[in-house]
């Protein structure tokens, strides 16, 4: 995971992105208010992983598509939870990679690799 000073960093580096995607305690704390992001883990602090969003439903989710696909550049597989905040994704890969893309379009926005000590093996 990143640290939370690279984010910033980074953040600051977006202008006017950035902005946008600042996030907020009490943004956290309200994340229900706006279901369409995904600012924690579970998506709020209940830990409920479930969203109150209505587009996809019973009738149509068997109608699901790609949109796009985003390719990290690094063989292997990995699990993350990405988080959505005003349309940005955000996740992280394998070899402490973490990335921003735009999740309307999967266009990156930024990519970082976070270097790791020599005697730390990675997972």
């Amino acid at each position: 995971m990143l640290p939370r000073l690279v984010l910033l960093a980074l953040f600051a580096t977006l202008g006017g992105t950035c902005a946008a995607a600042q996030v907020t305690y009490d943004r956290i704390v309200h994340a229900a208010d706006n279901p369409q992001d995904w600012v924690t883990y579970s998506g709020d602090y209940s830990g409920k992983r479930y969203s109150e969003l209505t587009q996809v439903n019973t009738t149509n989710v068997s109608r699901l598509a790609p949109a796009w696909a985003f390719q990290t550049q690094i063989a292997g597989k990995f699990e993350t939870t990405p988080l959505v905040i005003d349309g940005i994704m955000f996740f992280t890969g394998l070899d402490n990679h973490g990335y921003a893309v735009d999740a309307r379009t999967g266009r990156a926005i930024w990519r970082y690799e976070r270097g790791l000590p020599a005697k730390i093996p990675a997972c």
